[in-house]
């Protein structure tokens, strides 16, 4: 504040009064620190009457500044147009809450573009860093995680990078501090948090020697975590957190705010695989980013990672058939999903204020015509044109950014609306606030909107000769009434093409609701558990401790199946593993299909009420030491045998013994949703846990007889009666986890119809109010047309048909324009194309409506001016 008060002073104060600025300053800084004692209020009011008083004295006791005659007007404009706005309330409240409406929610999504989208990432140099992605040959567009074979591999033998690590994202049970929960973080291979180059808040980052074989265990914790934990004291430091049963060592505390990679992780801790995992080819589980030397291109490295490939397809081609790796900028990877739907929401937003500022624009054009008398007096006493136009803008301007001011206000509730609507798990959510990028943007969208909303009043109402004017011409009537149609038009046609994006995407959501996942989720509760810790190291005792949890659920009061499974459907991809068929081996060489596959205990198809298909469902004999057997999907089966029969088949997954060796077909299921309810993944085997006994993490499921909730306690019982060094997590409803599968589509759709609806009734607003406004220019000649005999009908008719032209010349530029724009939110629709002819049909009918009604009261009224009364006035 002493800076802008110096600069203040060097600026307003002539030059032989600058010898006294120093001082000035010194006593100024002097009262701001007795003022600041007192509190943030009088420090303000402080400051507001230092600067006031500059401003009066050097404009009141030294003329010879009034040598800046531009300014000096100007600032008459301003007082001129707080008085006009204080006069005209019903103009003023329509155009600010107009204005607050349209430049708060452009305020609110900004912040959310800024804050995911735009913002630099919280790391040392974040150009340089980048997503290396495994990718296919045959299909680009499928991407895939990385071996650990691989990754070492691209480690000790590419040179374009200054650092490399990889990671998998992890879930583990914390023990010693209380009851057992699950936490989420990450583990890497390699140093991710060096390779990132951030800074902890205490301590230190693990290095590449954390991870070496051997190396004792260590974390680094997040701020959060460390808060809750040890109450933010430095003493966190050397400190044990029991991670799966296994001692991890705190070494650092990360910064408050700091997520990598996604929202609300709790730790990060060496990988620390051992020689044989290191080595493995087959197992994809790793995300490699690097850091980029100074001065190496994306491309560079593109070919430095493409040759080391190159080796590795000739060396490995089974494993490494067709596999490519992608550098991606990092940031870009992060934000993808979301992108392209922040993108649309903010042309939407900016769409809507296009419309508010058509809407003032046809405001401020009725208030100049009835203007035109001080106008003309003004030009008469030699006010020159540009200097009236700039008046004008002057009042545009200051309208505009008391809007802004109330646009804030708004938008501030706009954002917490925003991110309470949009899915949970939006990257970078939480930086996005109002801050001083986002006022930045604010005043400069104020300061546009009050020149697009007050430039063409000002050019029209000063294009009149003063004579003219002061004889009562209107002349310029008709040029006026073009520039409101033409306004009426554009408004109608954005309009247009907001509401066929929202129709687009309600009929996407309907289409989504009417899917058929396969399962019934009503009356299932879910709960997750991970059996890991030193008592659950053999694979016998997880399976039987999975097997004894699920026959104690099953006789729960109010329960009437119960089982487990890796994975629920809805829930993602999972795991898959390659697909290998005894009767037709894979040519040598050549990489085996990959499918994803599903370990479950044998009612796990009774809770889903999966139907079968043929064959039979699995039975606790059908497991590793009895008769190996497994269930397939439909499409599964049709992909794989589509003129043969698979029952009795045998199969195995993954190379030699590590799924499964062998397994016979005994059963075909129903095809179910594994993935989001849009998507196509249905191909699945399913086997028992004692098939495939190296899995650890399960997802509960029991079907109830009534409220699935009702039986959650006692669940939760249950695990900790049998197995209290574990947790129980993410315990909901089946239903929860399908709604949440359709959230992204609808919060899409939520916000595209908020935006839709209010244009729509911005654009009825605008067509209703230059009916309006026409039928008052037109008085006379209607009353004269009724008193001539013309009868109420045809003067509605009329009205109405001059009204209707506009809408419909906008609803079909609008058409246009929407089966064009649509395009873009191809990847948002299912089920339904990019202009579809019924939705952009329905919109245009709905709009035509609409601007009737709208057009029906002014003609309404046009009807019922009496002619006598207009034929007295002539």
């Amino acid at each position: 504040m002493i800076l802008l008060y110096r600069l203040a002073l060097r600026v307003l104060l002539p030059r032989a009064a600058r010898a006294h600025s120093a001082a000035m300053v010194d006593t100024a800084a002097a009262l701001a620190r007795e003022a600041r004692a007192n509190g943030a209020g009088p420090y303000v009011r402080y400051w507001y009457r230092e600067f006031h008083s500059l401003a009066t004295a050097t404009w009141t006791e030294h003329p010879q500044r009034k040598a800046l005659p531009m300014f000096s007007s100007m600032l008459q404009d301003v007082r001129y147009a707080g008085r006009l706005l204080v006069r005209t309330p019903g103009v003023t409240i329509v155009a600010l809450l107009t204005l607050a409406l349209g430049i708060g929610a452009n305020t609110a999504i900004f912040s959310i573009v800024d804050g995911v989208l735009l913002r630099p990432l919280g790391y040392a140099d974040p150009d340089c860093l980048v997503v290396i992605d495994q990718r296919d040959a045959s299909d680009p567009e499928f991407v895939s995680r990385t071996t650990p074979g691989t990754f070492y591999d691209v480690q000790q033998s590419t040179r374009s990078f200054e650092a490399l690590a990889a990671y998998q994202t992890a879930s583990e049970t914390l023990t010693g501090r209380g009851d057992p929960e699950r936490i989420d973080g990450l583990r890497s291979a390699g140093s991710i948090l060096e390779t990132l180059g951030v800074r902890p808040h205490l301590g230190r980052v693990p290095t590449l020697e954390d991870d070496r074989i051997g190396a004792a265990a260590t974390v680094v914790i997040s701020h959060g975590l460390w808060q809750r934990l040890f109450a933010a004291g430095p003493e966190a430091l050397g400190q044990t957190l029991v991670l799966d049963g296994e001692p991890h060592e705190i070494i650092g505390v990360m910064p408050k705010g700091f997520t990598f990679p996604d929202v609300g992780p709790d730790f990060w801790a060496p990988m620390q695989m051992t020689a044989k995992d290191r080595a493995s080819r087959t197992e994809s589980f790793l995300r490699i980013v690097g850091r980029l030397r100074e001065g190496v291109s994306r491309e560079v490295a593109r070919a430095d990672l493409e040759s080391v490939m190159s080796r590795l397809r000739t060396q490995f081609p089974v494993e490494n058939n067709n596999a490519l790796l992608e550098p991606e900028p990092l940031r870009d990877s992060v934000v993808a999903d979301v992108s392209r739907q922040l993108w649309i929401l903010m042309a939407s937003v900016g769409c809507v204020l296009l419309i508010g500022c058509a809407n003032l624009a046809n405001l401020l054009l009725a208030r100049a015509t009835r203007r035109r008398h001080e106008i003309a007096v003004r030009q008469a006493i030699g006010a020159g044109r540009l200097r009236l136009v700039r008046q004008l803008l002057v009042e545009s301007l200051v309208l505009a950014l008391i809007g802004g001011l109330a646009g804030v206000l708004t938008g501030r509730f706009f954002l917490d609306a925003l991110v309470a609507w949009l899915p949970a798990g939006v990257p970078r959510i939480a930086s996005a606030s109002i801050d001083a990028r986002v006022m930045l943007f604010t005043i400069a969208v104020s300061a546009l909107t009050g020149v697009v909303f007050g430039l063409t009043p000002a050019v029209q109402a000063t294009r009149d000769e003063a004579a003219m004017l002061m004889r009562g011409s209107v002349r310029t009537a008709t040029s006026r009434s073009v520039m409101r149609s033409a306004l009426v038009v554009a408004e109608v046609a954005i309009a247009v093409v907001l509401l066929a994006g929202a129709g687009l995407l309600i009929r996407s959501f309907v289409r989504l609701q009417q899917v058929d996942p396969g399962f019934d989720a009503d009356h299932v509760l879910t709960f997750n558990v991970r059996l890991e810790g030193p008592e659950y190291a053999e694979p016998a005792v997880r399976v039987r401790a999975v097997n004894q949890m699920v026959e104690r659920l099953q006789h729960l009061p109010g329960v009437v199946a119960g089982s487990a499974s890796s994975y629920v459907p809805v829930t993602g991809l999972g795991n898959s593993a390659w697909f290998n068929i005894a009767s037709r081996p894979t040519p040598s060489r050549e990489t085996p299909p990959s499918v994803p596959y599903r370990v479950i205990t044998p009612d796990y198809f009774r809770v889903m009420q999966i139907p079968l298909v043929r064959g039979r469902l699995l039975t606790e004999a059908d497991g590793l030491d009895c008769t190996p057997s497994v269930v397939v999907s439909e499409s599964l089966a049709r992909r794989f045998w589509s003129s043969s029969d698979p029952i009795g088949a045998e199969i195995s997954l993954g190379p030699a013994d590590n799924r499964f060796a062998r397994a016979r077909i005994v059963g075909i299921v129903k095809d179910v949703k594994l993935g989001a309810l849009a998507g196509d993944l249905t191909q699945a085997v399913y086997g028992l846990n004692s098939l495939m006994p190296f899995w650890r993490g399960f997802t509960f499921a029991v079907r109830t007889s009534g409220d699935p909730l009702s039986v959650a306690g006692e669940a939760r019982q249950v695990v900790r009666e049998l197995a209290p060094s574990l947790a129980v997590t993410a315990m909901q409803p089946m239903t929860a986890i399908v709604r949440r599968s359709a959230a992204p589509a609808r919060a899409s759709m939520l916000l595209l119809v908020l935006f839709a609806a209010i244009a729509a009734a911005m654009a009825a607003i605008g067509v209703f109010g230059v009916m309006s406004y026409v039928v008052n220019l037109r008085f006379r000649e209607l009353g004269i047309r009724l008193a001539l005999g013309a009868r109420t009908a045809e003067v509605q008719r009329m009205v109405m048909a001059d009204g209707l032209k506009q809408a419909l010349t906008g609803v079909a530029l609008g058409v246009v324009a929407a089966s064009w724009l649509t395009r873009s939110m191809r990847t948002l629709l299912f089920g339904v194309s990019p202009g579809d002819p019924l939705t952009i049909s329905l919109v245009a009918a709905l709009l035509v409506a609409t601007a009737a009604l709208a057009c029906f009261v002014p003609a309404r009224r046009a009807t019922r001016i009496d002619p006598l009364s207009i034929l007295r006035t002539e």
